[in-house]
Formats: C-alpha cells, sequence, structure tokens
C-alpha cells in the first residue's frame, strides 16, 4: 500500500507539472521539445530503413549526426510511432511513468538501509519534487536514464546483505542500460567497483569488481560495436564530449581569453575559421564529424593543462551549480536550469483546440480608438497616441524588464478559459504582452510581441501604402491564451522584455478577447494548493542544502560509514565527472534521488522529536486538567 502512495503521488505530481506546460509543449520551438528532433529523426529512420541498431541503408561516415546520442531512446520512439503514430505522448507518458516507480525505488534504498519512515520520507521528497516533475515531461531521456541506476544500486545493497554473484551481474548491466539511454553513466561502474573493496572485506571484492564491469561492459559492447564497425573509430557509446568541453570552459571564460565557442551555433563557425574548411559552418557532425570531435576535446584538454587552477576553480562552481535548487537569485544560462517551476495554484488553459479555431466570435472587439481612452501609462518616459492611421502607437523607455503601458481592461468570468488576440506591430527592442490581474505579483500569461521584419519597415518608408489590404500585412495577429483563475478582471499590459538599443515602438490596431467555457480539472485545486506549498517552501536551495549536510553528519556520527558511501557513491560520480564538462540541471538529476534519502533523515529526526513533544505536551494538559477536576 505504501508503494502503490508513493507511485501515485508521483505519477499525479507530474500529470499536474504536464498540465501546466501543454500550452508549450504544443509550440514546436522549445528547448523541451527540440531536444527530442534528433531521437525523432533516427526512429522515423529505423522505421523507414528498418536496422535498429545497426543500419541496413548506407551511411555517410563523415556524417556523425547518427551517433552522438545514444541509440536506446530512438529505439524506445520507433516502438512508439509503430503503436500510436505519434511519438510525443507516449514518450511522455513513458517518462512520468519511470519517474514514479523511481521515486518507489528510492523508498526501497532507504529501507533497506535506514528505519522505514526514512524511506517515506525520502520518496516523498522524490514525489513531490518540482525539478524532478519538471524535467521528466522533457523530451529527453535525462529521466528515464535514472531508473537502471536506481536498480543497481538496490541490486547492490541486496549483495552487500547477501552476497549473489548473478545480482551484481544484473546490477552491471543496469547502469549498461543508462548508457543505452544517456552516456553519462559510463564510468560510474568503475566507482561502483571501488566501492565494493569497502563492502567486503574478504577475497572475493576483487571477483565481485571485475563481474560488475564485465557485466557493464558486454551490455554497452553492442554500440560500441556498432560504431567501430560502421565508423571505423574506437567511440563506447556516442559523441558530445569535446563540444559540451570546450562550451563548458568557455560558460566560465568571461573575458573571452581562450576564444572557445560558447553556444552549439558557434562551435561550426569558429571551426569554419581555425581549419580553413567554409563548410564546417553549417554542422557540427558533418562533414568530418569524429575528426572534429576529436580535436575538439584535443582542444579542450590543451585548455585546462595550461590553466589547472582556474579551471578546478570551474569545477568546484559546477559542483556548487549542481546542489541548487529554487531560490531568488537571479542566473544566466546554464545556472537558469536549476530553476523549476512550482505546480500552478489553479488549474491552466485546457481548451486547447481552441487555438486553431478560425470560426470564434469575440466577446469584446477594442479598436485603437477605444483604446487610447483607456491606456495608462506605467512609465514616466513612456508616450501613447493615436498615429495617423488611427492605430494606438506606443513608445516606451530604455529599462530592462519594466511595465510600459496598460492597453485594455477587460470584466471575466472566474475559472474561465479565454483567448486575446491583438493586431500588433513591433520595432525596435524586445518587447512582451502580460495578462496580469489587480495582483502585481501574478501575470496569468505572457506572450513575446514578434518585431516587423527589417525588408517590410524599409518598404513602408519607401512606399506610399495606400491601400488598406497592404498596411493590415504589416501587423502580425497574436494570440494569447489564458485561465481567469479566481479574478474577475484582467489588465492588459506592454512590458519591455530586455534593455533595447533604442526605445521600442509598439502599434496596435485592435484587441480582442474571445471568452471559451469554464476551465476544465476545478476538481485538482485541492491537491493543486498541498503540491504548490509544498513545492515552493521546502525545495529551496539553503534549506535543502542543510538538511543535506545534517543527514551525512548523523551518518558519520552513528558510524554509518558504509551506508553513506552507498548513497554517496552516485553523487560523488557525477559531481567529479559531470563538473569538467558543459552542465545542465537535466543532465545530474540522479544525485537528487540519493540526497534527498540524506536530507530525510534530519527531517525524521525532527519529526521524532515534534512528536514526543506533542505527547508530553498532551500528558501535562491531561495530568493537569485531572489535578484540576480533583
Amino acid at each position: 500500500m505504501v508503494c502503490g502512495l508513493i507511485f501515485l503521488v508521483a505519477l499525479g505530481v507530474r500529470l499536474l507539472h504536464w498540465q501546466d506546460t501543454s500550452l508549450g509543449i504544443m509550440e514546436s520551438d522549445t528547448l523541451g521539445n527540440n531536444l527530442g528532433v534528433l531521437y525523432h529523426d533516427e526512429a522515423q529512420r529505423i522505421l523507414n530503413e528498418g536496422g535498429i541498431l545497426f543500419p541496413n541503408g548506407k551511411i555517410d561516415a563523415d556524417d556523425a549526426r547518427p551517433i552522438i546520442h545514444p541509440p536506446g531512446n530512438s529505439i524506445l520512439m520507433a516502438v512508439a510511432l509503430r503503436l500510436f503514430s505519434d511519438a510525443d505522448k507516449p514518450m511522455r507518458w513513458l517518462q512520468i511513468i519511470c519517474a514514479s516507480v523511481s521515486a518507489v525505488l528510492v523508498f526501497f534504498i532507504a529501507a533497506e538501509l535506514l528505519p522505514l519512515s526514512i524511506g517515506i520520507i525520502a520518496a516523498m521528497l522524490v514525489a513531490f519534487s518540482p525539478h524532478l516533475g519538471y524535467y521528466s515531461i522533457w523530451l529527453s531521456p535525462d529521466s528515464t536514464a535514472v531508473l537502471p541506476i536506481l536498480v543497481a544500486i538496490l541490486l547492490l545493497i541486496k549483495v552487500w546483505q547477501k552476497p549473489r554473484l548473478s545480482l551484481l551481474i544484473a546490477a552491471g548491466a543496469m547502469i549498461g542500460v543508462s548508457c543505452w539511454l544517456r552516456a553519462n553513466a559510463l564510468l560510474l561502474t568503475l566507482f561502483l567497483a571501488v566501492l565494493l573493496f569497502f563492502l567486503f572485506q574478504n577475497q572475493k571484492k576483487w571477483r565481485y569488481a571485475f563481474a560488475l564491469i564485465a557485466s557493464t561492459f558486454f551490455a554497452v559492447a553492442p554500440i560500441t560495436i556498432r560504431n567501430w564497425v560502421v565508423y571505423h573509430h574506437f567511440i563506447p557509446v556516442s559523441l558530445g564530449t569535446g563540444v559540451t568541453l570546450i562550451e563548458g570552459i568557455a560558460n566560465y571564460d568571461t573575458e573571452n581569453r581562450f576564444g572557445l565557442p560558447i553556444m552549439d551555433a558557434e562551435v561550426g563557425i569558429k571551426e569554419a575559421e581555425w581549419y580553413n574548411r567554409p563548410e564546417y559552418a553549417g554542422s557540427l557532425w558533418y562533414p568530418d564529424g569524429i575528426e572534429r570531435e576529436q580535436l575538439r576535446v584535443k582542444r579542450g584538454v590543451a585548455t585546462i593543462r595550461e590553466n589547472p587552477i582556474w579551471f578546478l576553480s570551474v569545477m568546484l562552481r559546477r559542483m556548487s551549480f549542481m546542489v541548487r535548487y529554487n531560490d531568488f537569485e537571479t542566473q544566466e544560462m546554464p545556472y537558469n536550469t536549476t530553476i523549476a517551476p512550482a505546480v500552478s495554484a489553479s488549474p491552466t488553459f485546457s481548451h486547447l483546440a481552441a487555438l486553431n479555431n478560425t470560426d470564434l466570435s469575440p466577446q469584446t472587439t477594442l479598436s485603437a480608438v477605444e483604446l487610447i481612452r483607456q491606456s495608462t501609462s506605467l512609465s514616466p518616459e513612456a508616450e501613447i497616441r493615436l498615429n495617423s492611421e488611427e492605430r494606438i502607437e506606443i513608445v516606451g523607455d530604455a529599462s530592462a524588464q519594466n511595465d510600459q503601458a496598460e492597453i485594455a481592461r477587460f470584466a471575466v468570468h472566474p475559472n474561465t478559459d479565454y483567448l486575446l488576440s491583438l493586431a500588433i506591430q513591433a520595432e525596435n527592442g524586445d518587447s512582451v504582452i502580460k495578462v496580469k490581474t489587480d495582483d502585481p505579483r501574478i501575470t496569468l500569461a505572457l506572450e513575446g510581441v514578434s518585431k516587423l521584419p527589417t525588408k517590410k519597415r524599409k518598404a513602408r518608408k519607401q512606399q506610399d501604402l495606400a491601400n488598406e489590404e497592404n498596411k493590415q500585412q504589416q501587423f502580425n495577429t497574436m494570440k494569447i491564451p489564458f485561465s481567469s483563475g479566481d479574478n474577475k478582471e484582467i489588465r492588459v499590459i506592454l512590458a519591455n522584455n530586455t534593455a533595447p538599443s533604442a526605445k521600442p515602438t509598439v502599434r496596435i490596431e485592435k484587441v480582442e478577447l474571445y471568452e471559451l467555457s469554464n476551465t476544465a480539472s476545478q476538481w485538482t485545486r485541492f491537491p493543486r494548493s498541498i503540491i504548490r506549498g509544498m513545492q515552493k517552501n521546502l525545495y529551496k536551495t539553503d534549506l535543502l542544502r542543510w538538511l543535506i549536510i545534517l543527514g551525512i553528519t548523523l551518518l558519520l556520527l552513528a558510524r554509518h560509514h558504509r551506508v553513506l558511501l552507498i548513497l554517496l557513491v552516485v553523487p560523488i560520480y557525477y559531481l567529479l565527472l559531470q563538473s569538467t564538462l558543459h552542465t545542465e540541471y537535466r543532465y545530474i538529476l540522479a544525485i537528487h534521488y540519493f540526497l534527498f534519502i540524506l536530507a530525510s533523515i534530519p527531517l525524521y529526526i525532527l519529526s521524532i522529536a515534534f512528536w514526543q513533544l506533542c505527547q508530553l505536551a498532551y500528558s501535562r494538559f491531561r495530568n493537569t486538567t485531572t489535578h484540576t477536576l480533583q
């Protein structure tokens, strides 16, 4: 029953995260969706050409794109395409289920090593985690790859308690399975082999270590053999180390001393300059994909060798980044990936089909003349006027992200889905439209305003556009879906998105509001409030770091050294290995499943102390009441 409850809680939290991001998922150009493009392309190739691991068709050895990721996720996506014709939704379901099962595995791991209550607390920390929930819906195997690692650690604990070579072989194979999904765990089996020397004192530790490493090797070997046969290079699993190495160095090279590219888009351009090969600018992996990757590794290693102290400081900063959670510090990429959104307090927009419905009739339409009557400047430097073409024109200030003007107000019904439509045109700096309430802290929706292409702006200056049809072509139709929540009135706000080089100018021809219907899933309000309260108050960097440190200290004081080593082996591996490369938060999700077990130890002790205090207070109250009555 406990396992079922943990699974259902974890599943429910992840489904709510999925519901909250459903609008973003519909947009193709988002990071969470773009990550799945290469996997989807390879899955489609498997279905079209055949050959699950070894391609049936001819492969261009200069094109390294098919091996920049391990094949496991593409194979799963190919199965999803064959069964359901659409891979995205089935893959998200698979990832969510795997992440929910992972919470149950954390319970088993903690319960094997520590009191049962600690296992329940640790599993619930995993289940409610906004980070683990949020990243489980991205179209990438980051969450799925953690499941076999947890299975491997659980099997290792079983072997420690009752040595069985078959379980140890299975543990090594599980690390190999994880490598089929993501290559990050490739060397983890070496760390686990070292752990065996601390767990066992007899001569069997050598045989156990060999069996563990060998089973991982044989699990990964088919990929390595494929790479050798097809590309004639020794590539254990996949490529990408060179790119992440040099980009990781560039991320911390604020003075650009080393001249390394900081983003994927810059790598090919730099290599075209370095090697005088213009064709390199078009792709990271074609032509000469493998050779270029090897040169990237050499270039990165040479930079580290010449600046060892500086690089050590970089590694320490990355380690600190890996054990961060939600906080209020402003961060740039990749540090901003430590911020995960909490579950929304109320259900979000649910009428997704209405976004493509052209037969809707607006509830309210405001022309530019009507807008000018109710619009209000929110910045001393912002100007609002009606231009000669009877369009409202707003010229903002040069601030970074300040609100510029309140364009309109609309009365709305609570808990209802709406669609806001603007005929809009923008120039100069980036601007956004916000749907806000009277409470300045609450933003119901936010959408960036597309700028007018330069060619069209020049054409407007050079030609007399007397024809209204030509004028209309200059305006974009911007649609912003939102749910009203508990609000009865909404404000449409224009704001700057970044500090512009020139004052941004936005022209609006009309604003329309479409009322759809009641927002679905209102019954989720109560669980949402509980989940959101926990996510907002518990998953903070300072709090969780102290809980983790206290957990480690308590195990040391209790002399549970081997238990501590088992719980720390995976975090230590990722902290040491991944800190040498460009790191995003999703790469190191595995460490938090074990850190949450450590954090649950002081929470367990605090809960016992609180319960004993309550019992003591109740006992004294009862004695006092009895004495008074007597």
